[in-house]
């Protein structure tokens, strides 16, 4: 690690490597799907660096490696405000790897920032400074575009530029041939739709609208295959919330042509940049945002707390006021007839100050004085109009109100047979299936007379006889039917039986319910069930991992692996599995089947120890003999183990070490000191 830092030192040659009294170290930074990085500095004036250690798959591809070392060279010229400094490939020693080696670009990523960046003007500013760079990465040379860009690879430095950090890995991600699901799983960055990720400028653009609605909507978007995922959430930008405004028509007019939502997409980065900094006039006809149904998300909905006043937004600028535009020389009446700008809280100055310059005149800020009585007035305005709409609303409704429409009554008692009268009149015996009007009605219920049965087979017991059924209805519909242990079809179903007692029984999926009516001669039997429908009950799963992690869904955690199982409604869910201490994530699909448990196993990845000691030892961990030190790179499950290092003169010494997905752990200790 020393010889690489040296190597790569701001004033190399045969005098930086002798250099002596220079000591180097690194710290553990970010890790995804590229790789683990380490931070490295020594005790000189050079630049601290970033080495992104790509994992083994890729190390060990020729194609990949070949691949990036042409691109670094192609881009050794290229030179942007929002590129971060490329300085080589190295080879870190043996098992370490290939790494990326740059220079650290201080400051904040955007992945981190977006509780404080957040709204539509946030999203102009990222799209105003990053479509610039992905042109004059395109214009820089045929084919080049960077290709994975996602919030993580984006750093907000102190000055409120954005710099985007390991733009030469296109190409080299190319040769891996994965499928644009597989891209979006393994790396966390947006991808169009189609048979194998394609790497290009087109797919910047397409990378940056994703990028610009996680900025607009304040969260990570959860990355699918769902192909109207994009449309869904252009739709929720485009309505207004309590913590920001919905995107002007402009914006979302970009967003669907980067995201491929209409006819005309952007073909090349340079036109997508040239549509986003053309003037309002050259914009094609802008329709409304589609009226698209959303479910509310309460996360979004929550206020954001008041800031003090002129805060520094997330890209480092000071917030701005209030201000209203006109152009220079324009008449004061004019101004005070134009579309007030609401800006959010933290948004840039810079951007009030392109948009005046757009416009050819300065930024006129209105005066708290004069503004007082706006808000009170819209209000009151408001008010009005929302009480004369509901007047009219209401002399509407009662002159075309329809005629009322039957309701239907289900009149049961425990004594089969009781006689039903209705406003005083019979109307049939129990179970009784009534067909009311919605006015008020009078029910009651009585013991039907002793009659004695009658053993004339005349016209009217034929009649009577005819008129016998049974009415079988569920909820939901479509329940099988078997009356007297005979199938007899699906609710709703009314069948004429022959009077007296009858076994029904009512089934859907593993549900059913039995129940024996006795049907009077004349009469017609209501038998009702609720039963849940096929497919809506739950299971249960079981998460097997050699250490403890939690299980979300949809970022909400909803248990752990130690649970002996976890219950889920029946369906097909797809989970995250996570440690933060252990720097491990990874995605799990499970198929819950209702009433039955399932078992997926969950992959966790080993990690590396080296060990050394003054002046030697032997080594066992968790009781295991290693060797004599130095001991290095040895794979160990993730998770905390126990080191003992044994010298026969000095002694032993018992240490414990926590191993993660983060990087490689290194154990150094000098048994001279206790």
């Amino acid at each position: 690690m020393t010889i690489a830092r040296e190597s790569l030192a701001e004033s190399p040659g045969p005098a930086a490597a002798a250099r002596t009294g220079v000591a180097s170290w690194y710290t553990p930074g970010l890790s995804d799907g590229l790789g683990d990085r380490l931070l490295m500095f020594d005790n000189s004036s050079a630049l601290p660096l970033e080495l992104l250690r790509f994992p083994r798959p890729f190390s060990q591809s020729p194609t990949f490696e070949r691949a990036l070392r042409h691109r670094i060279e192609e881009l050794a010229t290229f030179n942007h405000p929002s590129a971060g400094t490329i300085r080589s490939t190295q080879w870190l020693g043996i098992g370490d790897g290939l790494a990326l080696v740059s220079n650290q670009v201080t400051g904040r990523r955007l992945s981190d920032a977006f509780g404080q960046a957040r709204g539509p003007s946030y999203a102009m500013e990222l799209l105003r400074q990053l479509t610039d760079f992905i042109a004059a990465l395109e214009r820089h040379g045929m084919g080049i575009a960077h290709g994975a860009i996602n919030a993580d690879r984006i750093v907000i430095t102190e000055t409120g530029r954005l710099v985007v950090v390991e733009h030469v890995l296109g190409s080299a991600l190319a040769t891996l041939c994965w499928t644009p699901s597989r891209t979006r799983t393994a790396l966390g960055v947006p991808m169009p739709g189609g048979s194998q990720a394609v790497f290009d400028s087109r797919t910047d653009v397409f990378q940056l609208a994703y990028l610009a609605l996680s900025v607009t909507l304040g969260r990570r978007i959860n990355l699918n295959d769902d192909p109207r995922q994009a449309a869904k959430l252009v739709a929720e930008a485009c309505r207004p919330s309590m913590t920001r405004s919905p995107i002007s028509a402009r914006l979302r007019h970009w967003l669907e042509r980067a995201l491929r939502l209409e006819g005309g997409s952007f073909a090349t980065a340079t036109e997508a940049h040239e549509a986003l900094h053309s003037p309002p006039d050259e914009q094609p006809e802008l329709k409304p945002a589609p009226p698209i149904a959303l479910p509310r998300d309460p996360e979004s909905e929550r206020p954001i707390e008041a800031a003090p006043r002129a805060p520094k937004s997330a890209f480092g600028r000071a917030a701005a006021t209030v201000t209203r535009l006109r152009p220079r020389g324009s008449p004061k009446a004019a101004t005070a007839s134009s579309t007030p700008v609401a800006h959010e809280p933290g948004a840039s100055l810079a951007l009030a100050s392109r948009v005046a310059s757009t416009l050819g005149g300065p930024v006129d800020a209105i005066r708290r004085p004069t503004a007082r009585w706006v808000v009170p007035g819209l209000v009151v305005v408001v008010a009005l109009q929302t009480v004369v709409i509901a007047a009219l609303s209401a002399r509407a409704s009662a002159r075309h109100a329809p005629a009322p429409t039957p309701t239907t009554l289900l009149v049961d008692s425990p004594q089969l047979g009781t006689e039903v009268v209705v406003d005083g009149k019979p109307a049939g015996v129990t179970p009784l299936r009534l067909n009311v009007a919605s006015s008020t009605k009078s029910i009651r219920v009585e013991p039907a007379p002793t009659a004695v049965p009658s053993t004339d087979p005349g016209p009217a017991g034929g009649s009577a006889a005819a008129a016998t059924a049974v009415d079988v209805t569920s909820d939901p519909a479509g329940a099988r039917v078997t009356i007297d242990g005979k199938p007899s079809g699906v609710t709703p179903l009314t069948l004429p039986v022959a009077p007296g007692a009858h076994e029904v029984t009512i089934s859907s999926g593993s549900s059913s319910m039995s129940r024996t009516v006795n049907v009077g001669a004349g009469t017609t039997a209501a038998v009702m069930a609720a039963l849940p429908a096929p497919g809506s009950g739950g299971g249960w799963v079981t998460l097997a991992s050699p250490v403890e992690l939690q299980v979300l869904e949809g970022g909400v955690v909803i248990g752990t692996t130690t649970a002996a199982r976890l219950m889920l409604p029946a369906g097909r869910h797809d989970l995250i599995v996570s440690s933060a201490a252990l720097g491990f994530q990874a995605p799990v699909r499970v198929d819950v089947q209702a009433g039955k448990t399932g078992i997926t196993t969950v992959s966790v990845p080993n990690g590396s120890v080296s060990i050394n000691a003054l002046p030697w030892a032997t080594v066992s961990l968790d009781g295991r003999d290693l060797g004599t030190t130095p001991i290095a790179n040895v794979d160990v499950p993730l998770g905390t183990h126990d080191v003992e290092l044994r010298n026969p003169q000095l002694g032993d010494r018992r240490q414990s070490i926590l191993v993660t997905a983060k990087g490689p752990v290194r154990l150094v200790v000098d048994l001279n000191k206790r």
